[in-house]
């Protein structure tokens, strides 16, 4: 199901770390990003964003985060159509990093007119949907003892585009919820039906 962001505006005012030669030292962010750190409450979702995010994205953004912490800024724009510090890429990555209680992210800010940021935007999430993975290597990846069953978050279509060379998916067998000689004498098991009776083999 996608997520609707709702565009929470909330003014920095005297809390625009970046541009005054602060430096904050979250460890979450890279270090190279850190001089690009932005409060996060200043922060507002683009309105009218194009691009929805469902849970599956969301909780691979939040698993990506928490293992490997911010390695690229998002982009912002100080006012986007009437919004201050309006995030028009990386709104996936704001939600997440709310949900993550984290306190800054790294913003690189976006010079040009709303109509120029908002094509960029498209631009920004088109690209990435133009791009193709070669099989051969993610095959070799998965070879090599690289999880991508635990990174793709969709074995169906890591199958689909993989085919034979596709990771296996391994189940834990479900643990019974009884055993007969666990049973008192004359009860029925209720997975099967048998009735136990003590002394029976």
């Amino acid at each position: 199901m996608a997520q609707t962001m709702t565009t929470n505006t909330v003014s920095a005012e005297a809390d625009t770390m970046p541009n005054h030669g602060v430096t904050v030292e979250p460890a979450y962010i890279a270090p190279a990003l850190r001089a690009l750190a932005f409060p996060l409450r200043a922060l507002n979702f683009a309105p009218n964003n194009a691009r929805a995010h469902a849970d599956a994205d969301l909780a691979a953004l939040s698993e990506s985060l928490r293992a490997h912490g911010q390695q690229k800024p998002i982009v912002a724009k100080r006012t986007y159509r009437g919004v201050e510090n309006a995030v028009i890429c990386g709104n996936g990555t704001l939600e997440t990093a709310r949900h993550l209680k984290w306190s800054h992210l790294a913003v690189s800010w976006f010079e040009g007119s709303d109509d120029d940021a908002r094509v960029f935007a498209l631009r920004d999430n088109r690209t990435a949907e133009l791009s193709e993975w070669d099989t051969d290597q993610l095959a070799l990846l998965a070879a090599g003892g690289v999880d991508l069953l635990s990174l793709w978050h969709d074995d169906e279509g890591l199958a689909s585009l993989l085919g034979a060379a596709a990771p296996v998916p391994t189940f834990e067998p479900e643990k019974p919820a009884h055993r007969l000689d666990e049973l008192a004498d004359n009860t029925t098991c209720p997975a099967c039906g048998h009735r136990w009776h003590q002394g029976a083999r």
